[in-house]
C-alpha cells in the first residue's frame, strides 16, 4: 500500500494530465464513451470473478490432494502438498502458477467470457428517449389526425 502511495504522489501530475485530457470527450460522445466504459468494468468484473473461483479450486484441489495422499495416512510427517496455487495479485507473471498450464487456461477462460459477453451482453449505444406528451402537442396530433381524410385503402373492397 505505501508503494501505491508513494507512486502516486511521484506521478499525480500525469494522471491529472491524463484525466483532463480524457474528461471532454468522453463527456462530449458520453452516448458512447459511458456504455463502453461500463463494458470494459463489467469485463474486469467478469475476470476478478473468475479469476477467484479458478483460485479457490486450485487451492481446494491442493487441500485435497495433501490430505488424501495415502503416503500422509501411513507417515503423518511427510510432505505430500503439491504447492498448486494460482497468484492473486500478479496474475500476469506467468513464473507464479504452479503449474504452469493454469495460466493457459486462464487465458482460454477470458476468451470465453469475452466471447459470450460478445454474444449475449453486446456493445449498443443507448437510444434517445423520446420527450413526454405534454398536453400542447397531444392536442396538436389530435387535432392534425381528424384533420385527415380518411383512407380509401383501409376500406375492405
Amino acid at each position: 500500500m505505501d508503494a501505491l502511495q508513494e507512486h502516486l504522489r511521484e506521478h499525480y501530475k500525469l494522471y491529472v494530465g491524463i484525466i483532463l485530457v480524457l474528461l471532454p470527450p468522453v463527456v462530449f460522445f458520453r452516448r458512447y464513451s459511458i456504455p463502453a466504459i461500463l463494458y470494459a468494468v463489467e469485463f474486469v468484473i467478469y475476470c476478478l470473478l473468475m479469476h477467484s473461483i479458478l483460485g479457490g479450486v486450485t487451492r481446494l484441489v491442493s487441500w485435497f490432494k495433501t490430505e488424501s495422499a495415502m503416503k500422509r495416512a501411513f507417515d503423518r510427517l511427510a510432505d505430500t502438498n503439491p504447492g498448486w496455487t494460482t497468484p492473486f495479485v500478479h496474475f500476469y507473471d506467468r513464473t507464479l502458477y504452479n503449474p504452469t498450464w493454469l495460466f493457459y487456461v486462464e487465458i482460454g477462460a477470458v476468451a470465453a467470457i469475452m466471447a459470450l459477453m460478445w454474444k449475449w451482453r453486446p456493445l449498443r449505444p443507448q437510444k434517445k428517449s423520446q420527450r413526454p406528451l405534454t398536453a400542447r402537442t397531444l392536442a396538436r396530433k389530435m387535432s392534425a389526425q381528424a384533420a385527415k381524410p380518411p383512407s380509401t385503402w383501409s376500406k375492405k373492397r
